[in-house]
């Protein structure tokens, strides 16, 4: 069940992974710890079936990235896999796929006889003072906090963190600037964002809808590369909702009889933002 996949995902993994050592197999056990604790289940729905309580692969594989359980979207996926295989920690809502990367519906399962619980990992561990695991789990907390501040928090922690300074390129001196690249790693490291990709998507989302930043020489949009950018004085800052005051000024300016239906029209659009503001984390 899920949006993609075909008879070809079924071809060998070559970046499957063997934990054969006893340091591999106590580092899946953390990883099965902190999975469970940080992926987040709710209904998914699918060609008008509920499917309640599961994940989506997709966002798993982005939690395993966050988490420093994996460097790289295939490194997750074979992760996934093992959680999947070795701790049988869950199962896809048909049981006719394996762990992928994509737009399938897994479901966490109740231990089974033969299977380790993740709940009796999750005891040994603390008792044996696990400081890589309690490192895990925190990390894990700090993200699904994190992902509930509004973007006006962000973006003041934003200012506060990034790196800026004087840069040079091509002989030319730009003053009180900072990198893309490193802003995509704060914003990354600061658990806002559960990968690279995700993380430039929040950085425009700063730029355009708080007007908060913008390219030295205005040629670039946010990206994660050695691009300058340099942060915009607080008074000359145009959010979203002033360049929308603007356009409503100027069409009135055109035409005085479409005020009313502006307003309302408008008013509406105001309404919906309020509901949907933090949408992008929840």
């Amino acid at each position: 069940v899920g949006n993609g996949g075909s008879e070809h995902d079924k071809r060998p993994n070559r970046f499957s992974l063997s934990f054969s050592t006893l340091d591999d197999a106590t580092k899946l056990q953390e990883a099965a710890v902190a999975f469970e604790v940080g992926v987040q289940t709710k209904t998914h729905r699918y060609r008008g079936r509920a499917y309640r309580d599961t994940f989506v692969g997709t966002d798993a594989v982005d939690f395993l990235i966050a988490s420093g359980l994996a460097n790289t979207r295939r490194g997750a996926e074979a992760v996934g896999r093992a959680l999947m295989e070795q701790y049988h920690l869950f199962e896809h809502v048909t049981n006719d796929r394996p762990f992928k990367d994509d737009y399938y519906f897994y479901r966490f399962v109740e231990p089974m006889k033969g299977h380790t619980s993740v709940s009796s990992l999750k005891s040994d561990m603390s008792n044996d003072g696990s400081s890589r695991a309690s490192l895990m789990l925190e990390n894990t907390a700090k993200h699904q906090q994190n992902k509930q501040k509004t973007l006006e928090e962000i973006a003041l922690h934003f200012e506060e963190s990034v790196k800026v300074e004087d840069r040079r390129y091509r002989l030319k001196t730009y003053k009180s600037c900072f990198v893309g690249r490193d802003a995509v790693s704060f914003l990354v490291g600061a658990y806002y964002a559960a990968s690279r990709v995700e993380a430039v998507e929040l950085g425009k989302r700063l730029a355009e809808e708080l007007d908060l930043f913008e390219h030295v020489v205005q040629q670039h949009e946010f990206e994660d590369a050695y691009l300058f950018y340099r942060f915009k004085d607080a008074d000359s800052r145009r959010t979203k909702d002033d360049k929308i005051g603007d356009l409503f000024e100027d069409v009135l300016q055109q035409d005085p009889s479409e005020d009313d239906y502006l307003f309302q029209r408008f008013k509406r659009a105001g309404n919906r933002k309020k509901k949907d503001d933090s949408a992008f984390y929840k």
